[in-house]
């Protein structure tokens, strides 16, 4: 698998804008490494514009790359407050549950949860790889979602 590294948020210095994201799988991807490292150092000097302008400017497959993975983000940020959230520390699946197809069903979704949360990996691992579930006497996905609560929380 061949990992692109760029960290996040933006960052700013005295004469770059330096976009910096978290590794996202790009094996599938027929966009040069090289290429988007260049592309999201964009100089403040030569051109004043902002990110959003010069993001609009990319070749559409790039500018979709990246607003998939800023939604992929902002999906997992809902996700974790979901999973916070003193029902879920409560160890009811409820409000979790509505996430669990969403996120099974983007494998880029799915590629972040497990990098960032490694509890989420073992469920993963157990339940969807292995083909296991935790709790029998639940459907599938209700089985991953508690699962992942008595993970995190018992």
């Amino acid at each position: 698998m061949k990992t692109l590294v760029l960290p996040s948020p933006p960052l700013i210095s005295d004469n770059y804008y330096e976009v910096k994201l978290p590794p996202i799988d790009i094996s599938n991807n027929h966009i040069n490494e090289n290429n988007i490292k260049k592309l999201f150092i964009l100089s403040k000097n030569k051109i004043k514009k902002t990110l959003e302008e010069h993001i609009q400017e990319l070749p559409d497959e790039l500018t979709r790359y990246i607003f998939d993975y800023v939604k992929i983000f902002l999906w997992h940020e809902e996700f974790i407050m979901d999973l916070k959230s003193a029902t879920s520390r409560r160890l009811d699946i409820y409000q979790i549950l509505p996430w669990i197809p969403r996120i099974l069903s983007n494998k880029n979704f799915t590629h972040y949860c497990i990098i960032n949360d490694k509890f989420f990996k073992k469920v993963w691992e157990t339940e969807k790889k292995n083909n296991k579930k935790q709790f029998k006497l639940m459907k599938r996905g209700n089985s991953f979602a508690q699962s992942l609560l008595m993970y995190h929380y018992h």
